[in-house]
């Protein structure tokens, strides 16, 4: 004997659970934090990999650092060119000095503004100011 399902109800497995009107509810996910992140190594493997780890990240900021103290600009005016400008031994230093100072010098005035009245992009008085105050430490021409 047959039994005749109305054409309404179709029996499909993944359909079933919608008659019902079940809910189903998902599991949490809780992430774990990574503590080895070089898999499962010994203790004296890991300590060597930091170690190494360590020693590259002190080269890349000594690296770095090098690079920064190398931009400055030569004809900067400095105490220290001051100093070496005053205890210049041989007269092929004092003219390599002297030579170096004069175009300080131009600078520091350009910077001013003395040649147009204090106008321009360039002008800055306090520096200049500043620049001038040292060179003025410099015994000789560039003093006068």
């Amino acid at each position: 004997m047959m039994v005749k399902v109305p054409p309404s109800f179709n029996f499909h497995p993944w359909r079933s659970l919608s008659l019902f009107k079940l809910k189903i509810k998902t599991m949490p996910i809780t992430k774990i934090p990574i503590v080895h992140k070089f898999g499962i190594i010994s203790h004296s493997q890991r300590l060597e990999l930091q170690e190494r780890l360590l020693k590259q990240s002190y080269l890349q900021s000594v690296e770095s650092q090098k690079v920064l103290q190398t931009s400055r600009n030569p004809l900067e005016v400095t105490e220290e060119f001051v100093y070496q400008y005053n205890n210049a031994k041989t007269l092929d230093e004092r003219e390599k000095y002297e030579a170096t100072a004069h175009k300080m010098l131009e600078r520091s005035k350009r910077r001013s503004g003395l040649r147009l009245n204090g106008l321009g992009q360039y002008v800055n008085l306090p520096m200049a100011w500043t620049e001038l105050a040292q060179l003025a430490q410099c015994k000789g021409k560039i003093q006068e």
